[in-house]
């Protein structure tokens, strides 16, 4: 289907064509599907909530790595950094630092420095 749309459709040439080696002619293509025109009453989110967590509970081939989705690393990041602040090096703060007595501003963020230099902002 991928081929179908983003090959054949735009014109771009087909994976089975181009000989091994060659530039690869990438295509494109976009879909918008309002899901409340197909669904109005809703189910739409309820049903794909349940597959995720189908796929979620689908056991890992390694016991250390869970099966994911698209989007739940990222998410788990974005909690991460809300709960507990972006980590950032010490170069980096340092930097931060100079720039801040050079516009005779405050530097806010040494009060949560790590014993490695580094930070977290909250």
């Amino acid at each position: 289907m991928v081929q179908i749309l983003s090959a054949a459709l735009s014109g771009a040439d087909l994976a089975a064509r181009r000989p091994p080696g060659a530039p690869e002619d990438i295509g494109h293509f976009l879909l918008a599907l309002d899901p409340s025109v197909l669904r109005p009453d809703g189910g739409y989110l309820d049903d794909v909530d349940e597959l995720l967590d189908t796929l979620r509970e689908t056991p890992p081939v390694d016991a250390e790595a869970p099966v994911v989705v698209a989007g739940d690393r990222e998410r788990r990041h974005r909690e991460e950094r809300a709960e507990h602040g972006v980590p950032l090096p010490g170069s980096l703060l340092r930097k931060l630092e100079a720039v801040c007595e050079r516009a005779r501003v405050p530097f806010l963020l040494d009060a949560s420095r790590s014993a490695d230099g580094g930070t977290t902002t909250s």
